[in-house]
């Protein structure tokens, strides 16, 4: 819920909290999954254009897809790839840097 505010602040705070409760978790990878957070982080990937929120959100896909193939193949299903691909070329650090380590995690010819 909290990822579909339209507080910005929530939406990053969202993105953060996520992000570092599916890192090296698998059960939380998996309800992040049931309760269909994917779909939405993809949707913030695509739509929000402020660094503050697309950094975290990059981050919580990379951690929600590293050693998770089910949360891997939904999200090349919903088409990160394409939106991590435009978003490595931020020159802020942070957003490249987890844009690009996302990447990593989704496009096994990187």
């Amino acid at each position: 819920q909290m990822l579909n505010s339209s507080d910005l602040s929530v939406q990053r705070l969202a993105s953060c909290a996520l992000c570092n409760v599916c890192a090296n978790h698998e059960g939380n990878k998996k309800q992040a999954r049931l309760v269909g957070a994917l779909p939405v982080l993809v949707r913030l990937l695509s739509a929000s254009q402020v660094p503050e929120v697309l950094s975290p959100v990059a981050g919580a896909v990379c951690n929600l897809s590293m050693k998770c193939p089910e949360n891997k193949a939904e999200f090349v299903s919903l088409g990160a790839i394409a939106v991590l691909q435009q978003l490595v070329t931020s020159p802020i650090p942070s957003l490249h840097g987890n844009a690009l380590a996302a990447l990593e995690q989704l496009d096994d010819s990187l």
